[in-house]
C-alpha cells in the first residue's frame, strides 16, 4: 500500500490484522487525495465494496471499502468531513459503482460529493 500511495498526502496508514479487523490497511487521507487514490487502486485491479459514514466529533467519517479479487488486501481509505460543510470529491467517474454509494450517503448523512 505504501508504494500505491506513494507521493499523495496521507494523515495515517497503518497494516490491520485481518483476522481481527477484516482490513489488511486502513488509510485517512485529506480529501484531496481521495480521488488519486481511488484512481491508484483501480489502476492495480482493486474494487469498491461500499462507502459509509459515520458522525464522530471530529465530522463525518466517510470510509471506502476496496478489495482485490485475487489477492488479500481489503483497504478502508478514510476522508474526514467537517460538520459545518461535509463535501468530498466523487470518485464515481472512477468506480462508476460508487454512485450508488456515494448517493445513499448523502440521503442518510447530508455529506455532499463534489463532481
Amino acid at each position: 500500500m505504501d508504494a500505491l500511495l506513494k507521493g499523495l498526502a496521507v494523515d495515517y496508514l497503518a497494516a490491520c490484522d485481518f483476522a481481527k479487523t477484516g482490513k489488511t490497511w486502513q488509510v485517512f487521507l485529506p480529501a484531496a487525495s481521495l480521488v488519486k487514490a481511488a484512481e491508484r487502486l483501480l489502476a492495480a485491479e482493486y474494487f469498491i465494496e461500499d462507502i459509509c459514514a459515520l458522525d464522530c466529533a471530529e465530522g463525518y467519517v466517510v470510509t471506502y471499502h476496496f478489495a482485490h479479487f485475487e489477492k488479500p488486501g481489503r483497504t478502508a481509505l478514510r476522508v474526514v468531513a467537517p460538520h459545518e460543510a461535509p463535501s468530498v470529491p466523487s470518485i464515481a467517474h472512477v468506480f462508476h459503482g460508487a454512485e450508488w454509494h456515494e448517493r445513499e450517503t448523502r440521503d442518510f448523512h447530508g455529506v455532499v460529493f463534489e463532481g
